[in-house]
């Protein structure tokens, strides 16, 4: 059995002394090394360019296919960028698959987004990366038409827009979106358009013709731009400074709209695709490194005031999400109040954070995708009750295998709306249905119909379930 582990960037480098490799692509040949994992040949082949640099004219383009390349040597102690944080070794010779990572354009190089600059180069980073995977991936053994894509985090709420993009029908057949989809307020930014401007003007950037102001903002030093990023961004733990915006090509409108219409093509492309949805127990932890700055003497072992979800989370949900509704608020208030315990209403502010935040998202995602028709791929709803460091590539738990409804597991049903089945991966792998029930019911039923009560209009399109970025980058797994 051959096993591969590819990573593929926007740069290139670099040389190594492990036995080696090569493979014969359209577009050359890939020097790769060879190494022994769990007693298995595994295969790697890192910083292989899938398109030319984005730099100088470049830079906010769509990005440019690279090529060709005579003899392509990559490294491994010299790697660098998003793509090289993780060993997808483990995964490779454990589950069988070619796993390959990317880099693409972050923050102000990848998503800025001005009148003749629409942004969403770092989606369109992803785009071409899964198509030079598709168009080459014959040559390492894989199977083009059997792709799957998968992120964690930003690369959840990646994945989740890439699923909403009809012009990627066909470049991949399932997604895995793990802590975060594309409904929420940091998949789609909210002041992108504010924020790229006040860093326009920041480097004196401000002409009024699109493409004076785009031909400037390509010669500003790569380095003024980042600083002028660091110093102006204004993204809260709800939104994001800069993120993929609708630009009419990529994303035709906001997520939610695209979802909720069954009629759509983005609604159409993501029921037809297989999805694993899925969040981590431990995901309101993250809330406490937040909390400081409500309350900077803040001792969480001595619980979490209530006054810091009244006064704080619950105004600040209701002011990014909901139009400042002071009901909204309220309600939330009451909803995770309901206790005189100290502690225990320590745990109701947290999750209030891991329901709204990523719980929600992925409830709801999952309910959009659920068969109403024929043409339909399948869904699965899953928790890890146990989070590693490095998601999917750290030690893998002895119960992990291809076989998931294997015979000593509990079967692993698919989800529907009605019944709302969910596996719970812990170290006794448990089922369930209707995770969260109630509170997910508090979000998705009572939190519309109060506002539409109260404004006798139906839920408006800023209605958008955020989600905290933790990481950037994408990961995507490949079945031989």
């Amino acid at each position: 059995m051959v096993l591969f582990w590819l990573s593929i960037s926007l740069m290139t480098v670099f040389s190594s002394a492990y036995d080696t490799v090569t493979v014969r692509t359209k577009l050359g040949e890939v020097l790769g090394l060879r190494r022994m994992v769990l007693g298995k040949d595994l295969y790697e082949f890192r910083k292989i360019p899938y398109a030319r640099p984005p730099v100088g004219n470049l830079r906010y383009e769509k990005p440019q296919p690279y090529g060709s390349w005579e003899i392509w040597i990559h490294g491994g102690s010299y790697a660098s960028g998003q793509g090289s944080l993780n060993d997808g070794a483990m995964l490779a010779v454990t589950g069988d698959v070619i796993i390959l990572t990317i880099n693409y354009r972050l923050n102000i190089f990848g998503f800025l987004s001005l009148d003749g600059l629409p942004g969403n180069y770092g989606l369109w980073d992803q785009i071409m990366a899964i198509q030079w995977v598709k168009d080459n991936i014959p040559s390492f053994g894989g199977n083009s038409k059997s792709i799957t894509i998968s992120g964690e985090s930003a690369g959840g709420t990646s994945v989740g827009l890439l699923s909403i993009a009809p012009l990627n029908k066909g470049l991949f057949q399932r997604a895995i979106l793990q802590s975060g989809t594309a409904l929420s307020s940091y998949a789609v930014g909210k002041v992108t358009k504010s924020v790229s401007f006040q860093a326009a003007a920041y480097v004196n950037c401000t002409d009024n013709q699109a493409y004076v102001l785009a031909q400037c903002l390509k010669e500003v030093p790569a380095s003024a731009l980042y600083s002028a990023f660091r110093l102006i961004q204004s993204g809260t733990y709800l939104q994001f400074p800069l993120a993929p915006v609708v630009d009419g090509e990529l994303l035709l409108d906001d997520p939610l709209n695209l979802m909720t219409n069954s009629s759509s093509g983005a609604s159409m492309f993501f029921r037809s695709l297989d999805v694993l949805i899925g969040t981590v127990s431990g995901e309101s932890s993250l809330l406490i490194l937040i909390l400081k700055r409500f309350e900077a003497s803040l001792v969480l072992t001595d619980g979490i005031p209530q006054k810091i979800l009244t006064n704080n989370i619950a105004p600040e949900i209701s002011k990014i999400c909901f139009n400042n509704s002071l009901h909204v608020s309220a309600a939330i208030s009451r909803r995770y109040s309901q206790s005189f315990d100290y502690m225990e209403q320590t745990y109701d502010i947290l999750n209030v954070y891991s329901d709204f935040i990523f719980d929600v998202p992925a409830v709801q995602s999952l309910q959009l995708h659920s068969p109403t028709g024929q043409d339909h791929g399948r869904q699965f709803h899953y928790v890890f009750s146990r989070e590693s460091p490095y998601p999917l590539f750290g030690e893998l738990p002895a119960w992990f295998d291809r076989n998931v409804n294997g015979p000593d597991l509990p079967q692993w049903e698919e989800y529907d709306k009605i019944n709302g089945h969910f596996i719970n991966l812990d170290t006794n792998i448990s089922s369930g249905q209707h995770l969260h029930g109630n509170r997910m019911n508090f979000w998705l039923e009572d939190i519309p119909y109060l506002l539409q009560d109260r404004t006798s209009a139906a839920l408006n399109n800023n209605y958008k379930y955020p989600v905290l970025i933790t990481l950037t980058y994408v990961l995507f797994t490949f079945s031989g």
